[in-house]
C-alpha cells in the first residue's frame, strides 16, 4: 500500500464530512443490515475490537450513489475536500 492508496482510506467522521451528515448519521449507515438500498461496505481496516475503522473511499462512493443517486453531485472534487478537512481536523 502506498502513500496514494493510503489517501483514499477514510475514517467515520471524514466520510460524515463528505456526505454533509454527522458522524451518528454514518454510524446508522453501517449498523443497518436489512434495508431497502444497498449495505454500507465493509471497512477495509478494522483495529481495536472495531472502534477504529477505516473504509476505501471508492466503495463508500459507490454505495452512496446506489443509495442515494439524486446526490451523485456531491462526490464532485472529493478529494480535495477531503485534503482541506484532514488540515483542519
Amino acid at each position: 500500500m502506498n502513500a496514494d492508496d493510503l489517501e483514499l482510506l477514510v475514517d467515520r467522521n471524514e466520510i460524515a464530512h463528505l456526505l454533509g451528515v454527522g458522524p451518528t448519521a454514518v454510524s446508522n449507515y453501517v449498523a443497518r443490515t436489512s434495508d431497502k438500498h444497498a449495505p454500507f461496505p465493509e471497512p477495509v481496516i478494522t483495529r481495536s475490537l472495531g472502534r477504529f475503522r477505516l473504509w476505501d473511499i471508492v466503495d463508500v462512493q459507490r454505495w452512496h450513489e446506489a443509495t442515494f443517486p439524486s446526490r451523485e453531485d456531491l462526490w464532485d472534487h472529493s478529494i480535495p475536500r477531503l485534503r482541506k478537512f484532514r488540515e483542519t481536523s
